[in-house]
């Protein structure tokens, strides 16, 4: 199966209004056979929790399968299948994978965390096709649904707002996803030194490492003493943790630095209102490529549009604007 996340720059960005749109857009296609909806926290409800603002529904067709908290099935008999129980002591709730028979609006709670999704995916796996889709609602603090071992691809949704705060962050999450691969010969490099246990490599060529760490980068002190002795000398880091603030500190003098990011994800805590003042002169570029399906924009104030990925299918769902995927 294929799974696909949907994430977004801040809360009320419209990750569920794209998630009902790309789900009625793959059943009018018909093109799996079958489609899998869940959520990272709670989905679908009448009114968000903490704002108070009502929220869109979702409605699941005939045939559909579904993973949610058992909870939510109360007031839903005869109208699905239980396919299997995912609860204790393997997951932190009781979750049920079932198949609706009936249209039904439906409340979705799946797993919160990053190990619970992927043995989740383990559990389902054997009643989807490779062809079939799994789509998982996100949320704003679980970018970690976007990693490569948790999903294939995924959609963002972008709040572009008068507020600054919020514009801002639109703008670094858009940043973010825009970061370009590395390049072929350096990719092969980290791929033939890669372990499981891998944290960090260190190389002053791609053909000549000189360092593999294997301690979490933030508390890897040897690694912060090799990257000090190779200060003037070109160099490419690799970098399988989070690029957190002392980090980010750390390395900006590093100007023949080549920061490689295992992935886009790890990015998340640097912006530009955390760091003003402070030039990251290191390039930054990502082992494993950024796969965006299409990003959803909802507009409440101008902005530039050369600030979307290029090459990347977008659409304004609250302005009408068509989605061409």
């Amino acid at each position: 199966m294929k799974t696909y996340s949907f994430i977004g720059s801040d809360k009320n960005s419209g990750k569920t209004t794209a998630f009902n749109y790309i789900y009625r857009e793959l059943q009018q296609n018909r093109q799996p056979r079958s489609i899998c909806l869940s959520s990272i926290g709670i989905n679908g409800e009448d009114v968000d929790s903490y704002e108070g603002v009502k929220k869109p529904h979702i409605d699941l067709l005939p045939g559909s399968c579904f993973i949610t908290n058992c909870v939510h099935l109360a007031g839903h008999t005869g109208k699905y299948e239980t396919l299997l129980n995912l609860g204790r002591p393997f997951f932190s709730k009781n979750y049920i994978f079932g198949r609706s028979l009936l249209e039904m609006q439906m409340v979705l709670e799946g797993p919160n965390s990053g190990s619970e999704v992927r043995l989740v995916k383990q559990h389902i796996a054997p009643f989807l096709r490779d062809d079939d889709i799994f789509l998982i609602d996100g949320s704003i603090d679980r970018q970690f649904l976007a990693k490569p071992e948790i999903s294939d691809g995924f959609y963002f949704s972008v709040l572009f707002t008068k507020r600054p705060p919020q514009f801002q962050k639109s703008c670094d999450f858009l940043h973010m996803i825009s970061l370009s691969p590395c390049s072929r010969q350096v990719h092969q490099a980290i791929a033939k030194n890669l372990s499981n246990k891998t944290k960090s490599l260190l190389f002053t060529d791609p053909n000549r490492l000189a360092y593999h760490g294997k301690t979490i980068v933030s508390h890897d002190r040897e690694l912060r003493k090799q990257c000090e002795s190779i200060a003037r000398q070109k160099g490419f880091l690799y970098m399988k943790g989070a690029l957190t603030r002392s980090l980010f500190e750390f390395l900006a003098p590093f100007s023949e630095l080549q920061v490689i990011l295992d992935n886009f994800t790890l990015y998340l805590n640097i912006t530009a209102s955390q760091h003003q003042g402070i030039e990251f002169r290191p390039t930054i570029v990502l082992f494993h490529p950024v796969v965006i399906k299409a990003v959803f924009i909802k507009q409440e104030t101008d902005f530039d549009l050369s600030l979307l990925p290029p090459e990347v299918a977008a659409g304004n769902l609250f302005r009408e604007i068509p989605y061409e995927g």
